[in-house]
């Protein structure tokens, strides 16, 4: 007897339960990320096995996570054991070999046992075998040309629009009379049992590796996201040109980068959370908008950095003006103030110091040229009389006491131009104590704030994630309920961003320093830039895998749509 893979019926072990499906439904299961390699599957009652393992969902398994067509599988003969016969009828029994030994059969496949050997007894040729039943769960069990439209809770019957009975909007089972649900809601729910099932192990560093190998699995999306993040963010060095156009460029180059940044994020975190966690990161640009694919992004970070990050600015924005105030009031006093608005009066003590030392000068001067004077008129009186010694030693001391003036008065400027300046001191003292005074506890609340930035902004992306939304994402208490909610699991996160902000840190050294032949006046280090910014998106990517995977694992917490 021919059965058709198609036809055949397959259990599988998800969650401690048994699901039962055809071939064709294993193969949706597979597509869908529901059947995983590693789960256990069995045909019949052959022993169970790991479905990678299975040669014919193993081709599926292939054509799935290489984006081929799914094979149509070929048809297998069933295995008849050599004692087996059957008698097709009276008049051809004789002729033909009743053990069946000259038909070939197929090879069984690996790891699987073949299937059930039951005993065909000879029957007389007027006796009519049964017609099988129905085994292909695509079509009711009682009719093999109705597609399944209800499958029952209870004991997993599967019938088409005509079989069940019908109580108001209510299907009734008739085997067992049970409740039944249609197609579509039983294959949800059995997707989500095995979701459930996936996310009970919890989210830990196993799915943070994950995270970094995933973007490598999409090279091209890598490369070309990388690319196009990097050269946005090199551009952003155009403004140091300065310019009204460059600035404009500048604040283009910011939007775009932001745009992908979230646009990663978003995406990631939406197919993440429902169960495809195989997806690429980078998001579809086929049905393009200009609100969903630019600007929702866009404000979606604004609002993620803003109630992250805002109190922290708004405090910088506050010392800030503080430490004007503190020149004002503490370094620079009212006098000096005076001095400052008007430079002329600065200088007037300094001119005022500078004319009294030129008159002390010319008095020293006039005294010496007075000595010299009269030291001439007495050398011509002596001359006449004969006389000299009294007025001689007069002139002597007179000359001393002249050279002492002068030698004090040089004393007096040199420990003047010297001496400390007495102003920046006490202004300097002046600007300590009016910090402590008022600066401390601004500086204190910007510690704060800036704890709070960093701790938060896993959770503001993640609301920006699962919600989509600018107004959730700006508003705090859905991230801390978010936070509540994930428990452990947040700080698990938390400390994947730090690992991922180090890497990201020492990259940016070692290329600064690799680099730095390349630095460039105004514009910086372009190439170390760029390749920091690629690395950096890179990073991004695993952090965006990250909150999909944690999104995935806590979906009943979260209590996220399927």
């Amino acid at each position: 007897m021919e059965l058709h893979p198609e036809q055949e019926i397959w259990q599988v072990e998800a969650n401690s339960q048994i699901y039962h499906g055809s071939f064709a439904e294993l193969s949706t299961w597979i597509q869908e990320g529901s059947l995983l390699r590693a789960d256990r599957v069995r045909k019949g009652n052959l022993r169970w096995i790991e479905a990678g393992r299975v040669p014919s969902l193993a081709a599926v398994f292939n054509a799935v996570e290489k984006g081929q067509p799914i094979p149509v599988p070929t048809t297998l003969t069933e295995k008849v054991a050599p004692t087996n016969f059957s008698v097709t009828s009276a008049a051809t029994s004789e002729s033909d070999d009743l053990l069946d030994l000259g038909k070939s059969r197929p090879t069984p496949e690996p790891d699987q046992e073949a299937v059930s050997e039951s005993i065909i007894l000879p029957v007389a040729a007027s006796v009519a075998s049964p017609a099988p039943a129905n085994t292909d769960r695509s079509f009711c069990q009682n009719h093999k040309d109705k597609p399944t439209a209800y499958v029952c809770t209870d004991c997993s019957s599967f019938f088409c629009k005509a079989c069940p009975k019908t109580y108001g909007s209510v299907k009734i089972c008739p085997e067992c009379g049970a409740m039944c649900d249609s197609a579509g809601e039983a294959a949800r729910k059995r997707r989500e049992e095995y979701q459930n099932g996936v996310a009970d192990g919890g989210f830990g560093f196993g799915d943070f590796s994950t995270s970094i190998s995933h973007p490598f699995n999409y090279g091209t999306s890598l490369l070309v996201g990388g690319a196009m993040y990097a050269a946005l963010s090199t551009g952003q060095a155009v403004a140091g040109f300065g310019g009204p156009f460059m600035w404009v460029a500048d604040l283009f180059c910011f939007l775009f980068a932001n745009m992908l940044t979230f646009g990663v994020l978003s995406h990631t975190a939406e197919v993440f959370a429902k169960g495809d966690t195989k997806a690429n990161f980078m998001p579809s640009f086929e049905d393009f908008s200009v609100w969903d694919d630019i600007l929702r992004p866009f404000f979606l970070s604004i609002a993620a950095y803003l109630v992250s990050f805002g109190p922290f600015i708004v405090m910088m924005i506050v010392i800030t003006f503080f430490v004007l105030g503190a020149l004002k009031d503490g370094v620079v006093p009212g006098q000096q103030m005076a001095q400052s608005a008007i430079p002329a009066a600065s200088e007037l003590p300094n001119a005022a110091k500078g004319a009294e030392q030129s008159a002390k000068v010319r008095e020293l001067l006039n005294k010496q040229a007075n000595i010299q004077r009269d030291r001439i008129q007495s050398a011509t009186e002596s001359a006449e009389s004969g006389n000299s010694a009294a007025p001689q030693e007069d002139f002597a001391r007179r000359q001393a006491e002249i050279n002492q003036e002068f030698e004090n008065f040089a004393k007096q400027a040199q420990t003047s131009q010297n001496a400390p300046p007495v102003g920046p001191s006490g202004s300097e003292q002046a600007l300590i104590e009016a910090f402590v005074r008022r600066g401390l506890k601004y500086t204190l609340l910007a510690g704060i704030f800036l704890l709070w930035g960093i701790v938060y902004f896993p959770a503001a992306c993640i609301v920006a994630g699962y919600t989509n939304s600018i107004g959730a994402t700006f508003n705090p208490m859905v991230g801390l309920d978010t936070m509540w909610n994930l428990g452990v699991d947040y700080i698990k996160l938390l400390l994947m961003g730090l690992i991922l902000m180090i890497l990201g840190g020492v990259a940016a050294g070692i290329l600064l320093v690799i680099l730095s032949p390349f630095s460039l006046p105004m514009l910086g280090n372009i190439p170390a830039k760029f390749v920091t910014s690629f690395i950096g998106f890179y990073l991004w990517a695993v952090f965006a895998c990250t909150i999909g995977f944690l999104l995935f694992k806590s979906r009943s917490r979260l209590k996220l749509p399927s």
